[in-house]
């Protein structure tokens, strides 16, 4: 009868021990998880705020063509850079960034000095 109460509590140690890395790991992989949702979320507010800035071109393109190379301003926090370079095909570049996070979209635009300007790419840049 003595040993049997021995066996009940080693049991009752290992079930414990179990169950605490369970645990442990159950909670590991909720951190990392939130983690990855955290870094998703910034990316996709970078990635908005970019093209904010690459609209922000077009538009000042559309009021001055020739003049307009870009300038850098803030949204909520988040710095963008907008550059400008060509001629009768230009190239816009919009940076976001936001501490060590990047996002850039880039715009090629045919023929801004006339009316009838035309947008022939719009990608995001890795």
């Amino acid at each position: 009868m003595q040993n049997q109460k021995g066996q009940v509590l080693v049991m009752l140690v290992v079930f414990i021990s179990i169950m605490t890395a369970v645990t442990a790991m159950a909670i590991n992989l909720m951190v990392t998880n939130s983690s990855s949702v955290v870094k998703f979320e910034v990316g996709v507010n970078l990635l908005e705020k970019a093209e904010s800035g690459a609209e922000l071109a077009l538009l000042k393109l559309l009021r001055n063509p020739i003049n307009y190379t870009g300038e850098t301003f803030t949204i909520d926090d988040v710095s963008v850079t907008v550059s400008v370079s060509g001629g009768d095909t230009k190239t816009v570049i919009s940076t976001a960034v936001l501490g060590d996070n990047t996002k850039k979209v880039q715009l090629i635009i045919d023929s801004p000095l006339n009316d009838s300007m035309t947008v022939v790419a719009w990608n995001e840049v890795y």
